[in-house]
């Protein structure tokens, strides 16, 4: 059943592939071993034909292709994602794209603890990180004000990092924060008094997007 279901994915990605949006990727600098520039609502259409299945997601995974790791993230079931799956799937990420979608399909809906998700946080892999803060932004109300202040005390010092993919999940975590209650909303901005004229361009952005993100849900 999975090799025939595999078959069948193959055969759709083949007959959706767009050579120039994955050479616009890799032009921008997104690279994957194999990419056939499929659109991600293209992705979403073929995940809608198959039936949730651990195996089936075990092996599309497996394939390293950028498509089909999507696929894994769609077509997984959250309540078998387990924490040594998610170890392993998480270890091996090696784009913003993936991050993103293994955060937002399988992590923020799992049924694995915070801890889980603070490992991955507070991990020296870029990737991992990003995977955490990205399901932290969506579970704030999960975590204790300790925790989540705690995360904003770790994270606000690396925004001198010139690495703007964990830039913008920190800053997609502290606008979260900010939006979780007025308390949420004054630590951050606690925290980031100092950045407006800062001579580091990722502690001038986060300012900016704070202050936005602020000014819109309690001016």
């Amino acid at each position: 059943m999975v090799e025939a279901d595999l078959k069948r994915i193959r055969r759709y990605i083949f007959l959706s592939m767009n050579g120039i949006a994955a050479e616009n990727m890799e032009t921008a600098g997104v690279h994957y071993r194999q990419n056939y520039g499929l659109q991600l609502p293209q992705i979403k259409d073929i995940a809608s034909r198959f039936a949730p299945d651990v195996l089936l997601a075990e092996r599309l995974w497996s394939m390293r292709v950028r498509e089909m790791m999507i696929l894994a993230t769609m077509l997984l079931p959250p309540a078998e994602f387990s924490e040594t799956i998610a170890k392993r799937w998480i270890r091996e990420i090696e784009t913003m794209e993936v991050a993103q979608q293994l955060s937002f399909n399988l992590l923020v809906k799992c049924n694995l603890s915070i801890d889980v998700v603070k490992a991955n946080i507070f991990s020296d892999r870029k990737y991992s990180r990003i995977v955490g803060l990205l399901a932290a932004s969506r579970m704030v109300e999960r975590f204790s004000d300790e925790d989540l202040q705690g995360i904003a005390d770790w994270i606000v010092p690396l925004v001198k990092s010139s690495d703007f993919e964990l830039i913008n999940s920190m800053s997609v975590f502290l606008r979260f924060l900010c939006r979780k209650d007025n308390a949420g909303a004054h630590f951050v901005l606690s925290k980031i008094n100092g950045f407006k004229n800062s001579d580091f361009r990722g502690e001038r952005y986060i300012f900016e997007e704070i202050t936005n993100e602020v000014h819109f849900w309690y001016a």
